[in-house]
């Protein structure tokens, strides 16, 4: 992402809107800074500056990798009308996907004309302002110096365990274009905090604690599935594991009507406690339509990673096996949780689930850097970048191989229990050629 520190906005025509924020850390809102953003005609940028009592720290970092820490103001301005007008960390907070239609229908539309933020212009303001304060992305937290724009953030806004049914029942009307104002609403508060393109809440799981249970998240099917997408994401997730792959906890819970699959927050401790946190995208500063390759990711994590080797052998595993299941792969589905001493690690894997159309593969290029859709055999070749001698890739290679090539015994047994429909319904995307490609290098037919 593109920054200019120590410089003010460019001019700009129009009518001008400004907003400050309080921007905290944690769960204690330890002060960070402040947040100026600035609506001038076509013009959008915000300007940060650093609390001194953040500055004066012992242990101080910065949780943006666009931000240096220093008492001066830091300008950002909105890249070619596209992107964030926020630093890097901020905009890891703003809704994408489900959460993004969610906003634009609720909010942008004025379904919701009683809403605070309905009709509210612009719409980076909106989407910064909406996302319920309890559930957002990180360690960030935001507070508008406005009241018209802050939203409710107590805990008993959000749904508990009792009321997944509820929230499911409300997704899926959303999707059909179906969903009352209540059931929006209910949307609103859970379902803005999380990036994807799949409907997804958060909830307070219920737990024999003082403070009520602790935030968990429930990925909710979609009218769209065209198979199980909870118990093949349980199934991979056990797999993955199986071959070394760090993978979030995660259990199925059957409801009244659909099966939803509840995983832990990669972004809260077992205490309820909040890590700061960065997306792939957001630690190579890399702006929308932008995608560096994968050892531009190598380089940078060898900086700023706490354990380098254990964070690159990781990355290779999980990309391997992605493209073995035939999984989307991209820097969204890869994030960074901050550890100590300004170093970061690789958030366990989530949502590895199979792609049931094939992705669509550019012609090879003979220009250096294979980007993003390295395929398996390019992976096992780009090995010792990652830190894995070539004989110890092809051993493990191997390995998913064969624990893949054994999904049906697993998909049939506690806790995924798929039916013969099930199973069926994944057989055709599972047995895809990167897998079939795999399966003849390691068995000695491929060089």
């Amino acid at each position: 992402m593109s920054t200019t520190a120590l410089m003010p906005p460019p001019s700009a025509y129009g009518p001008r809107r400004d907003e400050i924020f309080d921007i905290t850390m944690g769960n204690s809102e330890q002060p960070l800074g402040a947040l100026h953003h600035v609506q001038d005609g076509p013009t959008e940028c915000s300007e940060f500056s650093f609390d001194r009592r953040w500055l004066g720290r012992n242990l101080l970092f910065s949780p943006s990798p666009d931000l240096r820490c220093h008492p001066h103001g830091q300008w950002r301005t909105r890249p070619l009308g596209q992107g964030s007008p926020f630093f890097a960390a901020l905009a890891d907070t703003q809704p994408d996907g489900f959460a993004h239609a969610l906003l634009e229908r609720a909010l942008g539309e004025a379904t919701l004309t009683t809403h605070p933020l309905a009709g509210l212009e612009p719409r980076a303001l909106v989407s910064l302002c909406a996302t319920h304060d309890l559930c957002r992305l990180g360690a960030l937290r935001i507070r508008p110096r406005n009241p018209a724009l802050t939203v409710s953030g107590r805990r008993f806004d959000l749904p508990f365990t009792a009321d997944l049914d509820t929230m499911a029942r409300a997704a899926a009307a959303f999707e059909r274009g179906e969903a009352d104002e209540r059931q929006t609403r209910l949307l609103l508060f859970s379902a803005t905090a999380l990036g994807g393109s799949r409907p997804k809440v958060c909830f307070v799981q219920s737990a024999e604690k003082q403070d009520g249970g602790t935030l968990a998240v429930a990925r909710l099917p979609s009218v769209a599935d065209r198979y199980p997408v909870a118990k093949a994401e349980m199934l991979l997730g056990q797999l993955a594991r199986e071959v070394g792959i760090r993978v979030v906890d995660m259990a199925l819970k059957n409801l009244c009507n659909a099966t939803v699959l509840i995983t832990q927050r990669l972004d809260r401790d077992m205490d309820g406690g909040r890590k700061p946190y960065l997306s792939a995208r957001s630690l190579l500063l890399a702006e929308e339509g932008e995608e560096p390759d994968w050892l531009d990711l190598l380089a940078v994590m060898r900086t700023c990673s706490k354990v380098f080797g254990a964070d690159a052998r990781q990355l290779w595993l999980r990309l391997v096996f992605m493209r073995l299941i035939n999984a989307r792969v991209s820097l969204g589905k890869f994030g960074f949780v901050y550890r100590s001493f300004a170093r970061w690690e690789l958030a366990p894997a989530t949502a590895l689930r199979p792609a049931m159309e094939p992705e669509c593969q550019p012609a090879q290029s003979h220009i250096p850097g294979p980007g993003l859709r390295w395929d398996v055999d390019q992976l096992l070749r780009q090995s010792v970048a990652f830190g894995i001698p070539q004989n110890e890739a092809r051993t493990l290679l191997k390995r998913m191989v064969e624990v893949i090539g054994r999904w049906k015994v697993k998909a049939e047994q506690y806790p995924v229990r798929m039916t013969s429909t099930d199973v069926a319904s994944l057989e055709a995307v599972l047995d895809n050629p990167q897998l079939r490609q795999a399966r003849e290098m390691v068995g000695g037919r491929r060089a």
